[in-house]
């Protein structure tokens, strides 16, 4: 009987740098698409270290990083940390993942073939399924056993990543020298896949102290959409028969130090819609979908409203009621969409030096602090 192993056939790496830097405001690189430090519908996973010096025969060290690093006159639709994996639900003439999946149980012209993604695996009762490590699919259906792990998330562990990569701006995480940067959207996570990232412990006892994500967004940076510090849309429901939740699901509330840590310290230029504001935000938790297992703290040290139109910010405030899109100049402890979920405490700092006071205009706009 033929055996096929479900990720067998996707690309993986353990280790990712990427540099993006232009050399002056006359010439500046442009990407009008996204940025991925985790892998575009593939693997990107730290793996068993090979034995050397480093590593003696029968370790189980495993290994791999991820590097970003961002300079100065750039312009970037959006920058993930974690991996991409909306094309694998998208049927086009370059790819058509999920039929290559769901036909992998034989005549990709037989759709009584296909794989049940509803299925799940009972690991409590049979005893047969408590050691599987690796999940094999038979081609015929007579060979298969009755039950599977849920298959969709099977489906997905080809975007997921358990590295958390290091960010740095201009060659630090502080960003000094950085100028002319802009970037739309900024996630700290995957657009879709999971972070599989396990938080940093404390030597007593072995407590969970937080720290996956801690990146600092400097000065000389400009985001025009949003800043997210989970995933962007995580979770999938496959037709209403199977559910998949992504995002960051390793952490624990409570923790010692917050499980996400952001420092705000970048401008933030809205775009225009109809004479309003749109975007230019902050969100701790997941974006469209996807869960946050951690506590979450924004540290805000960002003067949002400097160089602001009053009347397009009213404009936007006015229309928000009645269409999300208008949301502009904000900062969500959470995240934003109905299935995007925090479990732990989310806390929203002012540095010390803000001081609480009416803004002052000047001619309609807003005057810096």
């Amino acid at each position: 009987v033929k055996i096929v192993n479900i990720n067998s056939w996707r690309p993986l790496t353990n280790r990712v740098s990427i540099h993006i830097n232009g050399t002056s405001a006359t010439d500046t690189i442009c990407i009008d698409g996204n940025v991925y430090g985790g892998g575009n519908s593939s693997t990107v996973q730290k793996v068993l270290a090979p034995e050397g010096e480093d590593n003696m025969e029968g370790s189980d060290e495993m290994v791999g990083d991820v590097s970003v690093n961002i300079g100065s006159h750039v312009r970037i639709g959006g920058v993930f940390m974690g991996c991409n994996g909306d094309d694998m639900f998208v049927t086009s003439e370059d790819n058509d993942f999920m039929n290559m999946f769901q036909k992998l149980n034989g005549d990709v012209d037989d759709h009584s073939k296909e794989l049940n993604l509803a299925d799940s695996i009972d690991w409590t009762n049979d005893p047969a399924n408590r050691d599987i490590s690796t999940v094999y699919l038979p081609t015929e259906n007579s060979k298969r056993p009755l039950v599977y792990p849920q298959l969709i998330d099977l489906y997905f562990q080809p975007v997921e990543t358990d590295i958390q990569g290091s960010l740095t701006w201009n060659g630090s995480v502080d960003g000094k020298g950085l100028e002319d940067c802009i970037i739309g959207t900024f996630c700290c996570g995957g657009n879709r896949g999971n972070m599989n990232v396990t938080p940093k412990t404390a030597a007593d006892n072995d407590r969970k102290i937080g720290n996956v994500v801690d990146y600092t967004f400097p000065e000389g940076l400009t985001i025009t959409e949003k800043i997210v510090g989970g995933c962007n849309n995580a979770n999938y429901d496959y037709k209403g028969k199977a559910f998949h939740e992504g995002g960051y699901l390793l952490g624990i509330a409570h923790s010692i130090y917050p499980f996400i840590n952001l420092n705000i310290r970048n401008r933030f230029q809205p775009k225009e819609k109809d004479g309003a504001y749109v975007g230019g935000n902050v969100y701790g938790g997941c974006f469209k979908s996807g869960t946050i297992r951690g506590d979450i703290t924004i540290n805000m040290q960002s003067d949002m409203l400097a160089g602001k139109e009053k009347a397009k910010l009213e404009k936007a405030n006015k229309r928000l009621s009645k269409d999300s899109e208008y949301s502009s100049l904000n900062v969500y402890g959470a995240g934003y969409g109905m299935e995007s979920y925090v479990y732990g405490n989310t806390e929203i700092v002012f540095g010390a030096d803000v001081k609480c006071s009416d803004p002052q205009m000047d001619g309609g706009k807003f005057r810096p602090r």
